[in-house]
């Protein structure tokens, strides 16, 4: 029973901190396809039913419009501008973040930095 309590304690301090937005900021990350989409906005309804609110959406790996030229990735890049329209209807009122594909893995603390600066110093967004 100790245990039982132990955890429910443990998890109703972090849903507090969640909760608290002085303290967290909420941010889904999603990829501009629907199965994605759907999942993000059943998570964020599910997160909002116990108090959490979601702060922002990040919508990554984007085609970059430059590339859009071959018919496949211009398939795929009007495809995900859609998606982006749905994300940003679902979402009316929270900021909604873009990233377009890198060339190579996001892993590591250089493209860590690299992403982070590309997000939120406004560059290179779609």
């Amino acid at each position: 029973m100790a245990l039982i309590q132990d955890s429910k304690k443990k998890y109703d301090e972090a849903v507090a901190k969640l909760k608290d937005t002085s303290q967290t900021d909420f941010i889904f990350v999603m990829q501009p396809e629907q199965t994605s989409l759907d999942e993000t906005i059943r998570s964020s309804k599910e997160l909002r039913q116990i108090g959490i609110e979601t702060s922002t959406i990040i919508v990554n790996g984007f085609i970059p419009k430059e590339e859009a030229v071959n018919p496949f990735f211009k398939s795929r890049y009007d495809m995900q501008q859609g998606y982006l329209g749905k994300a940003r209807a679902a979402f009316k009122g929270l900021p909604i973040k873009t990233m377009k594909l890198f060339d190579s893995e996001l892993k590591g603390i250089d493209m860590f930095r690299r992403s982070a600066s590309k997000l939120f110093s406004g560059s290179d967004q779609n």
